[in-house]
């Protein structure tokens, strides 16, 4: 029998419940709990009082009260939701009004106004409702209190008996309603809780495992960059010795001249594929979200833009198109203050496509200028052009615009906007189908320190290398021999060493002009080999320049703040060795 009657309440309390979210089930569950609770006590109570007092003005209510609040169940088992849950409010108000008048002081009925503040603080999530049900709480009170002051309604007169009865059997259930709502508010809390608890534990697991499979990534990526380059460095290196000893009888021999272009798209391929290797990995920086440092440095403007022009010319040359720069007499003397690497590999990766993407005797314009002190670099290509549709997402990752010869790997322009935002500049487009397209990079105040003399600038020349004497520091036999033969051909002395320890022997004996120098080695890796040499006395002002297939940001900054003079990484181009040189000879 007990059995059967739990599970009747049961049925009843979750009336309606059925496929419903768990924050909908619950406020249901709320208002059948109470609506049963309150309609079974009305009734009961109700019944009692008339025995005790034969007033129908208490029986006659409190079985109407008693029926109402049973409807609201009904209510919700027919999914009528908004329906029981405001006819709950109103019947609260209604039934505590008309009991507070018929028996004035003998029960205090403000309790159940705090009861209805919590009710609709819980159960009604929309502000709008929040505000009526706290409306009608108040209205509520305020006609109570205007009874009492003004007796509009006299009380029933009741015996002291009677009150006592009254006013306890009352308090019971006015704080019974209370403590259903302050229950359902603990279980409610410490369910958000636990699940807080249980997704703040899983989202720290997600993250440590997020953390270690980045670490794993870098580091794949680390020792696949590092196993890439050294034979991309060979097929570079071996293709411009080529190129070296075929150039000079191709104009006068006709297989010759058909093998030098064959040499020519190789060493083209080669560092367009450099260019796609790097861009990966810069990718895998911005995805890792690790924080990019800005290195600014002082330097001048047309000295570096002629160089950067000058590397791309090879390329230009592969894809039959010519390159015009022009520079603006304000920023022939002029300097700017900036990452010298981040801007470098900009207009690297804009150039690039520009180049790649112009037809065959087409030309690409670069223009640098600048507008009181911001800093302009124009490239313009007269390429097939970008429609509408794809500007919107040209600067979107491994979004590409093939010409048909060329496909990218669409990382280039996104990883330009990148930096530019990084280094606090612009970049836009402007492009038209048929005619070509136009990247416009500008920087606010970049050049608000330059020194603006207009002196003359020294001319680029690459150094003479004749006699001087090269220490190569490199374990890799391919990597040495390349270099053997680029610095043999230009007359230097050579030197050579297949790791640290060696290399500092050699170098103590032999004291080289400069020292080429790897950083993964066995015996004695580069980092060490940098230490001691900066560290000998004897050693300690000879330049070195670090050659390496570790590309990545943090090794180039290590290597520099260990003391390397420079910093190229694999696979070298002759001509940005020889700059750089010429650089460190002057």
């Amino acid at each position: 029998m007990f059995q059967a009657l739990l599970k009747s309440i049961k049925s009843l309390t979750q009336a309606g419940t059925a496929g419903l979210s768990e924050e909908e089930h619950k406020k249901v569950r709320i208002i059948n709990t109470l609506s049963l609770l309150t309609g079974s006590l009305a009734i009961s109570i109700g019944t009692i009082f008339y025995l005790f007092t034969d007033l129908l003005g208490i029986l006659i209510p409190a079985n109407l009260e008693g029926i109402c609040f049973l409807s609201i169940i009904y209510f919700n088992s027919k999914r009528r939701y908004k329906a029981a849950s405001i006819s709950m409010l109103v019947l609260y108000c209604l039934t505590t009004l008309y009991f507070d008048i018929i028996l004035g002081q003998v029960i205090n009925l403000t309790l159940i106004c705090v009861f209805l503040f919590c009710l609709t603080l819980f159960l009604y999530s929309s502000k709008l409702l929040q505000i009526v049900g706290f409306t009608a709480t108040v209205l509520t009170i305020i006609a109570m209190e205007l009874n009492f002051y003004f007796q509009v309604f006299p009380p029933y007169e009741l015996s002291m008996r009677n009150q006592f009865i009254f006013r306890w059997v009352a308090l019971a259930c006015f704080l019974s309603f209370i403590a259903i709502i302050i229950v359902f508010y603990v279980r409610d809390r410490r369910a958000w809780y636990n699940k807080l608890k249980n997704y703040s534990q899983s989202l720290e697991d997600t993250v440590l495992q997020l953390k270690q499979a980045n670490q794993s990534k870098r580091i794949y990526l680390r020792e696949t960059n590092h196993e890439i380059r050294t034979p991309l460095n060979a097929i570079l290196g071996i293709g411009q010795l080529l190129e070296t000893k075929v150039a000079s009888q191709a104009a006068t021999n006709q297989e010759l001249g058909e093998i030098m272009e064959l040499v020519t798209h190789l060493n083209s391929s080669s560092i367009f594929a450099k260019n796609i290797v790097n861009n990966v990995l810069e990718l895998s920086r911005i995805e890792s979200g690790i924080k990019e440092n800005v290195h600014k440095v002082i330097f001048p403007v047309n000295t570096w833009i002629s160089e950067l022009v000058q590397m791309h010319r090879y390329l230009a040359q592969s894809q039959k198109v010519d390159l015009i720069l022009q520079v603006e007499d304000d920023c022939l003397s002029g300097k700017v203050n900036t990452d010298k690497i981040k801007l470098t590999q900009i207009v690297t990766n804009i150039l690039s496509n520009a180049i790649k993407f112009s037809p065959k005797n087409g030309e690409v314009k670069i223009s640098v200028y600048r507008q009181i002190n911001d800093f302009f670099i124009k490239i313009k290509d007269q390429g097939i052009g970008i429609s509408k549709s794809q500007q919107e997402i040209i600067f979107d990752p491994f979004v590409t615009n093939g010409n048909g010869f060329i496909e990218g790997t669409g990382l280039g322009l996104y990883i330009a906007r990148q930096m530019v935002l990084l280094l606090n500049g612009t970049l836009e487009l402007e492009s038209k189908e048929g005619e070509g397209t136009t990247f416009t990079i500008r920087f606010i105040e970049m050049l608000e320190n330059i020194s603006l003399e207009h002196t003359p600038q020294p001319e680029n020349e690459l150094c003479n290398l004749i006699n001087k004497k090269v220490l190569l520091i490199d374990d890799d036999t391919m990597s040495r021999m390349i270099l053997y033969r680029y610095f043999k051909a230009a007359g230097c002395q050579l030197v050579e060493a297949v790791n640290g320890k060696e290399g500092l022997t050699k170098a103590r004996s032999e004291r080289p002009d400069f020292i080429v120098l790897d950083t993964q080695m066995p015996v004695m890796d580069g980092r060490e080999t940098l230490k001691n040499i900066r560290q000998d006395i004897n050693l300690r002002h000879i330049p070195v320049i670090i050659t390496t297939a570790d590309s990545f940001a943090e090794s180039r900054h290590e290597m520099m703040n260990a003391g390397a003079t420079e910093f190229v990484a694999k696979p070298i181009e002759f001509q940005v060795l020889h700059q750089t040189l010429s650089r460190v000879i002057q």
